[in-house]
């Protein structure tokens, strides 16, 4: 028995229907385009669909300007939260902690969440390691 967390790419992969923003300062808010200097809230979709539950798994979201290649030192945390789900459950996952989007080349920004636990852990990687979106089952992007 095994934990497997996703969550999925977009087709292309940079579009992920599992990571929204609320542009407002109620998360619970429609969905909708963030704005510079405009608090936003980030949501991920987690899914497990192994066979094992998992508690506290951890979630990370991040932004970064894709302008230069996305990795653990370029990536910008904005915050985690936990999820805990049951073989072949799929939740919501607020960022409890705001965003402030920043102007940075020409508008566009990348968000980045990120899936684990102890019985799931991300690849290995080093803060150099270009992140592989697509390959990366535990990761997505949201251009």
């Amino acid at each position: 028995m095994a934990v497997e967390l996703w969550i999925d790419d977009g087709n292309p992969w940079y579009l992920s229907p599992d990571i929204w923003t609320v542009p407002s300062d109620d998360p619970n808010d429609p969905p909708g385009v963030p704005y510079a200097n405009v608090s936003a809230y980030v949501w991920a979709r987690v899914h497990n669909r192994g066979t094992s539950p998992v508690t506290n798994a951890t979630v990370r979201f991040y932004w970064s300007n894709p302008a230069s290649a996305i990795n653990d030192s370029t990536a910008v945390l904005i915050g985690l939260s936990n999820v805990s789900l049951a073989a072949g459950e799929t939740k919501p996952v607020l960022c409890v902690t705001p965003w402030i989007p920043q102007w940075v080349n020409n508008g566009h920004e990348c968000l980045i969440a990120e899936a684990f636990a102890p019985t799931d852990p991300l690849p290995a990687r080093s803060a150099a390691t270009p992140y592989n979106v697509p390959a990366w089952r535990q990761m997505a992007q949201k251009n």
